[in-house]
């Protein structure tokens, strides 16, 4: 098993997701972020989109766990936070 990250994409901003060429890239490095800084802390990463015409708010990671583990996480307002568990110990939180 590997690794989930929970994401919330705004759609106002999938216009511009659809034409940015490098959100792939832009969203995997939010991601690595969160998971290298503080996979569930509070702190969200958020992360941008752009093309030609404008560039906006693309979405926020909010947790990264272990693919054995359920995490459930709240989501509203464009962010989210988690609510069961909170993890102090990466990796080794149980079901």
């Amino acid at each position: 098993m590997g690794h989930q990250a929970t994401v919330i994409i705004h759609l106002d901003a999938l216009d511009t997701i659809a034409q940015d060429k490098d959100f792939g890239k832009k969203l995997a490095d939010a991601v690595l972020e969160k998971a290298n800084r503080a996979p569930q802390s509070d702190q969200t990463v958020t992360f941008n989109t752009a093309s030609e015409r404008c560039s906006e708010n693309a979405g926020v990671v909010v947790e990264v766990h272990h693919a054995g583990h359920n995490v459930v996480v709240e989501a509203g307002g464009n962010t989210g936070r988690i609510l069961r568990p909170k993890c102090k110990n990466f990796g080794k939180c149980g079901k």
